[in-house]
């Protein structure tokens, strides 16, 4: 998941909302678990932040 804008304490917010946090290349990157937590874990996050909208995968690069 991607966010637009980053404000203070989103990270802060969407770890309590159970997201884990890993740096990898240097960039922190947020993950929601796979086990049966996760269904309820990316619902609290979708309803905090709305899809706005998708782009195509070749209009994001």
């Amino acid at each position: 998941m991607m966010l637009a804008r980053s404000r203070p304490g989103d990270r802060e917010r969407l770890e309590a909302d159970s997201l884990f946090a890993e740096l990898i290349a240097w960039k922190l990157r947020l993950f929601v678990p796979v086990d049966a937590s996760g269904v309820d874990v990316l619902g609290r996050v979708l309803a905090r932040h709305p899809v706005k909208r998708i782009l195509a995968k070749d209009a994001a690069s």
